[in-house]
């Protein structure tokens, strides 16, 4: 009886010395860990106008650094729009894009890094109307996704907006100009995301 039991008990401990050595993660996986090294970085454009402003964003102009690293998968020149582009209308943009009298366009250049630069993107959005209606709300305005080399440590704080203007469409006016010393009323800022 003894000699059963004792069986039973190695070989309960045997099968679960298995399971548990097949049921374990071998660290090659993505087991959900937030350690992990991103290979993107998604920037969305945004503008901001005071809270209750009669105005509307008509046109955004920018020129944005990538940082070391950061990279477009394009060669120089257009960046590839659309669905299936790299940036893409977004938030407010394509909000006002979907209205039947609406026109939304945007483009936008890309220079690759140099021996003494860093990459740039230059972008152009323009919202128009047909009717008597105005531009786009302030708000996110655009995505662009970019690749990050593999073996660079990239922080959000790396990313350098350069210069940008915003012109209202209900005065036709400029609304933040960096280069023009124009700080107000509205603004135009981004956020990174790294996945």
């Amino acid at each position: 009886m003894v000699k059963i039991s004792m069986a039973l008990f190695f070989s309960a401990v045997t099968v679960a010395l298995l399971c548990l050595s097949g049921c374990g993660s071998d660290g090659d996986a993505d087991d959900g860990d937030h350690n992990s090294i991103p290979a993107k970085a998604v920037i969305a454009f945004k503008t901001s106008l005071p809270v209750g402003s009669p105005e509307k964003i008509g046109s955004v102009d920018l020129v944005f650094e990538l940082p070391t690293g950061v990279t477009l998968a394009t060669p120089a020149g257009t960046i590839p729009t659309g669905a299936n582009g790299l940036l893409k209308l977004s938030g407010e943009a394509a909000r006002f894009a979907a209205l039947p009298t609406a026109t939304t366009s945007i483009i936008a250049n890309y220079t690759p890094a140099t021996a003494t630069s860093n990459a740039t993107v230059s972008l152009s959005a323009i919202a128009t109307r047909t009717d008597s209606g105005q531009g786009m709300d302030a708000g996110v305005f655009a995505t662009l996704t970019c690749d990050i080399t593999p073996g660079v440590t990239v922080t959000t704080a790396n990313f350098k907006p350069l210069s940008s203007a915003l012109i209202g469409n209900a005065t036709g006016t400029k609304l933040f100009d960096t280069l023009g010393g124009i700080t107000g009323p509205a603004s135009a800022s981004y956020n990174v995301t790294l996945q």
